[in-house]
């Protein structure tokens, strides 16, 4: 009878063993990309701008960011998108500054913001990221606002 009582829990504990055996990534809760400064792209034209990037990783883990992208707003309008394609490593506690070239799509809300009177405007950065944590492959979505000087697309 005992035996009997044993067996009924073989599956269970079975099932249990497989579970904790495998491993789960741990999200990185604590990824934040905003934009630091932007200037004229190449020619001085608004088809492109050079966005620097800060990334701040204040995770207890590292992970490695093998691609990401990154659309602007300003003063809540559209502008236009970027794309980190190489892998950057993210140290556990860690920040760092990327340059990217962010494609105009959108010239005409960059040259609102630009005629505006302010050098100073509000922004958004939706960032969507690519990484490994542990040998695992997550993606994950980011937002980033505050007030971006744009002084030196005025020259």
């Amino acid at each position: 009878m005992k035996l009997f009582t044993w067996l009924r829990f073989l599956p269970l504990a079975i099932g249990l063993s497989l579970f904790s055996s495998c491993s789960v990534p741990l999200p990185l809760n604590d990824l934040t990309i905003g934009v630091e400064a932007i200037k004229p792209g190449p020619g001085g034209s608004h088809g492109d701008v050079e966005l620097s990037l800060h990334i701040v990783n204040g995770n207890e883990v590292a992970a490695a960011m093998a691609r990401s992208t990154h659309k602007l707003y300003l003063a809540g309008n559209y502008v236009g998108k970027a794309e980190i394609r190489s892998p950057i490593a993210l140290p556990r506690m860690s920040t760092r500054t990327e340059k990217v070239n962010l494609h105009v799509e959108n010239a005409g809300a960059l040259d609102k913001a630009i005629a505006s009177a302010s050098n100073a405007v509000p922004y958004r950065l939706d960032s969507e990221v690519f990484y490994d944590v542990e040998e695992e492959h997550v993606s994950t979505k980011l937002t980033q606002s505050g007030t971006l000087d744009i002084h030196s697309l005025t020259n």
